[in-house]
């Protein structure tokens, strides 16, 4: 497989893992489109940033794409800054989020009924 490499500044918040954003749509009768988003971010030298695994979990805010919240992990411990990295998380604005948005929009419209 080939090796993904994350943006450089994701890559500040911690670079043993691959940090995915998740961007959550509906496609009902009443609402359409993007209505979550999320950032899983791993942490303790995991390669992984399952929250199962240890990782841990940011909403970003839709209009800004900033990060919303403090991390949260499974456990219920919350992280104003990554704990390896020191980064603050709140506040913390996602590079190409608008163009993601962009991107998850055009392909959910593509699955309406």
């Amino acid at each position: 497989e080939e090796c993904v490499i994350q943006h450089d500044a994701i890559n500040e918040i911690n670079p043993s893992s691959v940090n995915t954003i998740r961007i959550v749509t509906l496609n009902g009768p009443k609402k359409n489109g993007i209505v979550y988003a999320c950032i899983r971010i791993g942490q303790n030298g995991t390669d992984m940033d399952n929250v199962d695994c240890g990782g841990m979990a940011c909403r970003i805010d839709l209009e800004s794409g900033m990060i919303s919240t403090d991390g949260a992990d499974k456990q219920g411990n919350v992280y104003e800054n990554h704990p390896e990295s020191g980064v603050k998380l709140k506040g913390f604005t996602i590079p190409y989020f608008e163009d993601a948005k962009i991107c998850v929009s055009s392909l959910q419209k593509k699955f309406r009924r």
